[in-house]
């Protein structure tokens, strides 16, 4: 997962994948999970070292822009 946001979840070949196999493992809601998940990976994004390259404004940016890709692209199936 080395590309974030809309261009990293777009041109990635497996990012989307990955993230589908976590959720496939909870039950609920499908936008619901998908916001747990991003809730959650937000707060690993603030810690991680790799991300004190960005501000908590561009990590926002980038988690928004990959949660919505997931929630209007699984309404398009």
């Amino acid at each position: 997962m080395a590309c974030f946001g809309y261009q990293g979840i777009t041109r990635s070949d497996s990012k989307v994948a990955i993230i589908e196999s976590i959720l496939d493992e909870f039950e609920g809601e499908y936008e619901q999970l998908v916001s747990d998940f991003f809730d959650e990976l937000e707060e690993y994004y603030l810690r991680d070292s790799v991300f004190q390259l960005f501000t908590v404004d561009e990590i926002n940016k980038m988690i928004a822009e990959e949660k919505a890709y997931m929630i209007i692209s699984h309404k398009g199936m």
